[in-house]
């Protein structure tokens, strides 16, 4: 129940999740982004390379992502299956992809030991 401010990023299909919130009274305003993001992948990358510690930080904040839109309440608006999967683990920077069963639900392969999933590289 404490007041506070939060930045909130949806996609498209999470849209419907802003009547959820107006509907529990919670002021909001909104933000638009004006053009393209700059290609930061490889930016991103290159400091998980040098750093084990981000690296590991990444691979479970996408776990903690991924379970949490799984096990989230307003299952009509965060479907599981319609999240990208490897377009997320491309936004974590991610260099491989962790074995998790969502992911083998969603049509990952095992390959030496290391998930493979279309879409992500």
């Amino acid at each position: 129940g404490k007041g506070g401010k939060s930045l909130v990023f949806l996609c498209p299909n999470e849209l419907p999740f802003l009547q959820v919130l107006k509907a529990r009274k919670l002021p909001m305003e909104g933000l638009r982004t004006v053009g393209s993001p700059p290609p930061l992948l490889a930016s991103i990358r290159a400091v998980l390379r040098g750093d084990r510690d981000l690296l590991n930080k990444s691979e479970r904040a996408y776990v903690s992502t991924v379970r949490g839109y799984r096990e989230h309440r307003c299952e009509a608006v965060f479907k599981l299956g319609e999240l990208d999967l490897a377009g997320l683990a491309i936004a974590f920077g991610m260099m491989r992809l962790p074995y998790m069963r969502e992911l083998l639900q969603a049509g990952a392969k095992a390959v030496r030991r290391q998930l493979v999933l279309e879409g992500f590289e």
